[in-house]
């Protein structure tokens, strides 16, 4: 299945591909509208997916369904287009747009995928029990950043806005608090991995190749 993503938001596109990658989907992501169009020409679609956060605030599901009715485009293709909304884990069940041309069968496995997803994407937001606040605003940005290299430099910044020794070794201590509660063997980790000097990464889907 071939699920083409609308989004600005590196972390999301990150966990949409990590997601759907799993199950086997081919993804793409564009990060304007132009290019929504641009890739359509190239290659249709089975499942559009918009970020919310794409739009403006004001846009309601109503009214951007409203707007994609009114784009010739759409009506030709085969696809189901969802509105992804991080505060509503009812987004991908029902899609803001069907083509006519979108077959039942096609739907369904959609659907099905989909709903897959939803339950991956709820697993991953959750934060594991037993982090201390300052552990939690660490993982957060691991999850946020994931399948990305992130430099202590980085983490560092975020979490007390300069890098010291000091604040180093506070981090270490925080990295492996946090490998502790995620890791079954936590010589040699999964989830969290140290992906060169200096730079590590939290990886959602260890066990499979993406």
């Amino acid at each position: 299945m071939y699920i083409l993503i609308l989004t600005e938001n590196k972390g999301l596109n990150n966990l949409l591909h990590c997601v759907f990658l799993q199950s086997g989907c081919f993804c793409k992501t564009v990060r304007s509208l132009s290019g929504l169009f641009t890739e359509i020409r190239n290659r249709i679609p089975e499942c559009i997916i918009l970020d919310k956060n794409f739009f403006p605030d004001s846009y309601t599901r109503r009214e951007l369904t409203s707007c994609i009715q009114t784009v010739g485009l759409f009506e030709k293709l085969d696809s189901l287009i969802f509105l992804y909304d991080e505060k509503d884990a009812r987004c991908f069940r029902t899609p803001i747009f069907q083509s006519p041309f979108c077959t039942r069968q096609t739907q369904e496995r959609i659907v099905k995928t989909l709903h897959s997803a939803v339950k991956k994407i709820g697993s991953i937001a959750q934060i594991p029990e037993g982090f201390r606040p300052v552990e939690k605003k660490l993982y957060s940005l691991l999850k946020k950043r994931a399948e990305e290299e992130l430099s202590l430099e980085e983490m560092c910044k975020e979490l007390w806005g300069e890098r010291t020794d000091g604040n180093t070794k506070t981090l270490y201590t925080y990295i492996y608090r946090i490998k502790h509660i995620l890791e079954e063997n936590v010589s040699r980790p999964e989830a969290l991995i140290k992906a060169k000097k200096g730079c590590y990464k939290l990886t959602f889907f260890p066990s499979e190749s993406l």
